[in-house]
């Protein structure tokens, strides 16, 4: 578990010099170790951080269509992550037409909303739902890419927009 964990991490973070951030790799390799075994780990990760690291790197500037062109995505930079959940909350817009009431309400309670979303691509649901349910959402990511956790969490939106709209605390939000 966590030494595997450990060691797996350490491994990346010496040998992929361009990896400087990446929140949601920890989890990810945390999620993969519950089925897998560690070098079995370590190659699928491999995969995971070459395949986005390939996208990544194929242009200076990331594009707005860019996670057409992946599978998976994890970031190697800051600007990077913040590309990612902007792109999140522009998934979302286009997406539900209920989300601007959404994010007119998060204004009025002085609320960031992309506050939220880097907290649920960081730990892939994992802290906010039941285990069985994250690790189904985990099994469709690893089959259809990032765009699962996009899709998702506008669903979460839509589905709790009400309850989310009866918020007045920012601080209750999350609970």
């Amino acid at each position: 578990g966590v030494e595997a964990l450990k060691k797996i991490m350490w491994i990346f973070q010496k040998n992929t010099p361009r990896l400087e951030y990446s929140p949601m790799l920890p989890t990810l390799v945390s999620i993969l170790l519950i089925f897998l075994k560690e070098e079995e780990v370590f190659t699928v990760t491999k995969t995971i951080l070459e395949d986005s690291d390939k996208i990544l790197n194929l242009s200076n500037t990331l594009e707005k269509n860019m996670l057409k062109k992946m599978r998976w995505h994890v970031t190697f930079k800051r600007e990077q992550f913040a590309w990612a959940v902007d792109h999140v909350a522009s998934f979302c817009k286009q997406r539900s037409d209920s989300f601007l009431e959404l994010e007119k309400h998060f204004t009025k309670i002085n609320y960031d909303f992309k506050e939220l979303f880097k907290i649920w691509l960081r730990t892939l649901f994992v802290d906010f739902l039941p285990i069985s349910l994250a690790l189904k959402i985990f099994g469709a990511y690893l089959n259809e890419g990032i765009k699962i956790y996009f899709k998702f969490i506008s669903a979460v939106l839509k589905v709790f927009r009400a309850d989310i709209l009866r918020h007045q605390d920012p601080g209750t939000l999350t609970e």
